[in-house]
């Protein structure tokens, strides 16, 4: 047996010691009770805030209270379709005992709860109360349903025809709650592997790793994508490419070996003296030969190089290579 879960959002005030309406919560006691009620899902939150599910998902729901009380629970789901899914034919009786959990449907459970395909927020709506409620004028039975459905005149109004049966019993003898879950419709998703002549590259859709050459990329959903293909050693490739619905594409990459990248570059002194000492960052190198001397540096960093010679003024500057370089230097007389 199938039956669909469902959404409130309702509005509306009542004085302070009434049971006020709520747009997320559809019903709250207004005063702190004893009595607890909770009601949750097989799923949690995810980022979004809420469990998600896809239309066709079966879904189980949880409730439990913290004293013995008679327990109710309905559905809202994103139409404004409400539907009493506990007690219900199979489960009529709702009496709990404090710390009891309710599984819905149960282990042996003739019936299933499967998510709508309407996209949107649904609500699990929960009542807890001492004493049982009666809810016949509010939902009934039609054809030999399983289930007993709100029909008349639509959220609001279920909502105060609850509230009015809630304001009859004392304050404190209910508790309600209620958890949300949202409805995504199913996106059909496509395919990708990368083949390459290098074993467990790396493989990167807008900048992510989603894993590696030779192994298929599942549930990508449809769109463009740049991909990237690493390996170490290897020069990257890159392309862009269309991912389609319900298709799967194969990307042949050739990855060509690296070139080894020269990070040195030469500096050759030359001076107008003969013979004169040479520094690098307050360290002696030596000293030129017939005016001449040269360093290998490392590219893109800077350096200090200063030169001394006995009876001149001493030089200095700060020198960043970017390739080879020929500096030559006139030292002055003292």
């Amino acid at each position: 047996m199938k039956s669909v879960l469902i959404t409130l959002l309702l509005s509306s005030t009542f004085a302070a010691a009434a049971p006020q309406i709520s747009p997320q919560r559809i019903i709250v006691n207004p005063i702190e009770t004893s009595l607890k009620s909770k009601v949750w899902l097989d799923r949690t939150a995810d980022s979004s805030g809420y469990a998600t599910y896809r239309p066709g998902d079966n879904v189980t729901i949880k409730a439990s209270v913290n004293e013995d009380a008679y327990l109710y629970l309905f559905s809202v789901d994103p139409k404004g379709e409400i539907v009493q899914i506990f007690p219900n034919q199979y489960a009529e009786d709702n009496f709990v005992e404090g710390g009891q959990t309710v599984t819905l449907p149960g282990p042996d459970a003739n019936y299933t709860f499967e998510v709508d395909k309407d996209p949107g927020i649904s609500k699990v709506f929960a009542v807890a109360a001492k004493d049982p409620l009666d809810f016949q004028d509010v939902v009934e039975i039609k054809n030999n349903a399983v289930f007993a459905t709100y029909h008349r005149d639509g959220q609001e109004a279920f909502a105060q025809e609850i509230s009015g049966i809630l304001n009859s019993i004392p304050d404190d003898a209910w508790h309600s709650s209620v958890i949300l879950y949202r409805t995504q419709p199913e996106v059909k998703s496509g395919e990708l592997t990368v083949k390459t002549n290098v074993q467990d590259a790396k493989v990167y859709l807008d900048g992510k790793l989603v894993g590696e050459s030779g192994s298929p990329i599942e549930n990508l959903a449809p769109g463009k994508y740049q991909v990237k293909v690493v390996a170490q050693g290897y020069t990257t490739y890159s392309t862009s490419l269309t991912i389609n619905a319900d298709r799967s594409v194969s990307l042949t990459v050739n990855l060509k070996k690296a070139q080894p990248v020269n990070t040195k570059a030469n500096l050759y002194l030359r001076l107008n003296v003969s013979k004169a000492s040479i520094y690098m960052n307050g360290q002696k190198l030596g000293a030129t030969s017939n005016g001449r001397y040269n360093l290998v540096l490392t590219k893109n960093k800077q350096y200090k190089v200063s030169v001394v010679a006995t009876g001149y003024t001493s030089f200095a500057a700060y020198v960043k290579l970017t390739g080879d370089k020929t500096m030559y230097i006139t030292l002055k007389k003292r």
